[in-house]
């Protein structure tokens, strides 16, 4: 039922779930563990705000620890939504030092690049929550499962070399709202 009541936030642009398929990068395995992230999109802040203060998120807390072992919420800063249209999606997680440019640009092989700086991060006692989790989130289309690999892989694309810790995770979308 978690979804069924986080579709009801007042204002809620877009809601996805993303299920982990696959770490597609071999680093170390205890830096970002996840399974799964969830995106839920506000027109701006104020109406997220105003969300986060509402009912729906009560409702939430109190459902949490019958669905996940831990949660970090991350905030985010403004993104271009993804359309949820075409290829593989990646999510990366990661650690950039503060001030140093880091951006996401379409280029060979992808079909959408985003970059969002975390502003804020929520942790709830009763679940466990990444010691110290990432400020940088990515979100990029490949054309293909091919590409997306062999892109992770090499690692040499200035999106990737500008975090200093990162896992990408190919994701299975759900869409809810």
């Amino acid at each position: 039922p978690h979804a069924e009541i986080a579709r009801h936030y007042p204002g809620l642009a877009k809601y996805t779930q993303n299920h982990v398929v696959r770490r597609l990068d071999t680093g170390p395995t205890d830096t970002f563990e996840i399974d799964g992230m969830a995106e839920l999109w506000f027109p701006d802040a104020q109406a997220m705000r105003l969300a986060t203060g509402s009912d729906v998120t009560r409702q939430l807390i109190e459902d949490e620890p019958r669905v996940f072992d831990g949660i970090t919420g991350l905030i985010l800063g403004d993104a271009a939504m993804d359309d949820g249209v075409g290829g593989v999606k990646v999510i990366v997680v990661g650690q950039h030092d503060p001030g140093a440019p880091i951006t996401a640009d379409v280029g060979k092989g992808l079909s959408y690049a985003s970059v969002a700086s975390v502003a804020d991060v929520f942790r709830r006692d009763a679940l466990w929550s990444i010691p110290e989790p990432p400020n940088t989130i990515v979100v990029v289309r490949f054309v293909d499962h091919e590409t997306a690999r062999s892109s992770i892989e090499a690692a040499d694309w200035p999106l990737l070399t500008a975090l200093r810790a990162w896992h990408a995770y190919e994701v299975r979308e759900v869409r809810v709202v």
